[in-house]
């Protein structure tokens, strides 16, 4: 009975390692906070929860409704073809891995390429896109310092060139030799529960 309960608290300890490895650490990825007041937001503000507006003149917006669901942050506006950009500084490690996800679309009315660029400490990577509708992206970093900006920025300054972000965030990729130990903990300790029984 002991063993089982020790068994158990392990393997607990080791699910609680991996989900830590994997939290998340992005704040509001999904811009559903707060609710938007309408109009543009201008460079340095922190109206939308957890970023900052940057890069911009005039072309960064939330919107409530349409997202993929709920919320989302428009870069780019229409007549002027201004660009929009928003950052977030997170926690890192430097050396370390992590995983870029967020969805985009160019929004319904507009034409042509556009997309984002996506900066996360020293790695520049350009996404683009194009067709409208909504579609999920994925990249892998590594960080150069215990704080990373993650920054998204509109690539087009055009007309009616609108890019919609929703959804983003960023997770440690685990180590493959914390992977490998964990893995062989478990087994080991499956094995000596299965010759316990016998």
């Amino acid at each position: 009975m002991l063993t089982r309960n020790w068994m158990c608290v392990v393997a607990a300890l080791a699910l609680g390692c991996v989900t830590t490895a994997r939290a998340e650490l992005v704040t509001n990825g999904e811009f559903e906070s707060p609710t938007p007041a309408a109009g543009d937001l201008d460079v340095g503000s922190t109206a939308i929860t957890g970023w900052t507006v940057g890069a911009d003149t005039g072309g960064t917006r939330q919107w409530s409704s349409g997202g993929n669901p709920g919320q989302y942050v428009q870069l780019g506006w229409t007549i002027q073809g201004n660009v929009g950009s928003v950052y977030q500084n997170l926690a890192t490690v430097a050396g370390q891995s992590y995983t870029i996800t967020f969805d985009g679309a160019i929004r319904d009315s507009d034409t042509g390429t556009n997309g984002v660029t996506v900066a996360f400490g020293g790695n520049v990577q350009t996404i683009t896109a194009t067709t409208s509708g909504w579609q999920s992206y994925s990249l892998t970093v590594s960080a150069t310092d215990a704080t990373s900006q993650l920054s998204l920025t509109s690539l087009s300054t055009g007309q009616y060139k609108r890019f919609l972000i929703d959804n983003v965030s960023v997770t440690a990729v685990p180590e493959p030799a914390t992977i490998t130990m964990l893995a062989a903990g478990l087994i080991g300790l499956i094995a000596y529960a299965s010759r316990k029984r016998r």
